[in-house]
């Protein structure tokens, strides 16, 4: 969440609840929040300096707008390049795409899509071996019913994979070709 914090303010300081909204109008497809848990991360943000609040004045009404700092901006991009942890990665490869256009440099782009393809590259090895491990062993019969429902989420994981892979192949020769 942090890392979408900080991406949603680098477009557009807002207030706390313009961040939910953002967070529900365009990053709802793989990352929920509730404005208590925007709420302590931005307080938790705001204590690294990697946000700010100011306080202004508004048709007679104080206005609290938040905004990334110069140590968010800079913490932010360092974290385009961090490595994408299994756990996460259709989120953490979604959240990076969607904030892909922060990055001014078509090179950089093209380094954090590889680093996603990558890393789909090596979560989908592991499955796949998984995958054959797993046709090789023997199940009794009593078992057989709970094994295919195993075996076909197994499977989900592995197709969705593929796909993830051959999109984001797709993008990264996309952006390779853009114009620099």
């Amino acid at each position: 969440m942090d890392f979408c914090i900080v991406g949603l303010l680098l477009l557009l300081p807002r207030s706390s609840y313009g961040l939910r909204q953002a967070f529900s109008e365009t990053l709802s497809l793989f990352y929920s929040s509730s404005l208590g848990s925007l709420q302590l991360t931005l307080k938790k943000l705001q204590a690294l300096g990697y946000v700010q609040l100011s306080h202004q004045q508004a048709g007679g009404r104080r206005k609290k707008t938040w905004q990334a700092s110069a140590a968010g901006q800079a913490w932010f991009v360092k974290t385009m390049f961090d490595s994408i942890p299994a756990s996460r990665l259709e989120e953490t490869a979604l959240a990076r795409l969607h904030f892909l256009g922060l990055l001014p440099d078509s090179a950089d782009r093209v380094t954090v899509l590889a680093l996603i393809v990558a890393t789909i590259e090596k979560a989908l090895a592991g499955l796949e071996q998984m995958q054959s491990q797993y046709s090789q062993v023997f199940i009794p019969q009593e078992y057989r019913d709970m094994a295919s429902y195993q075996l076909a989420t197994l499977d989900y994981g592995v197709q969705s994979h593929r796909q993830a892979l051959e999109w984001f192949r797709q993008r990264l020769d996309a952006e390779k070709q853009r114009p620099a």
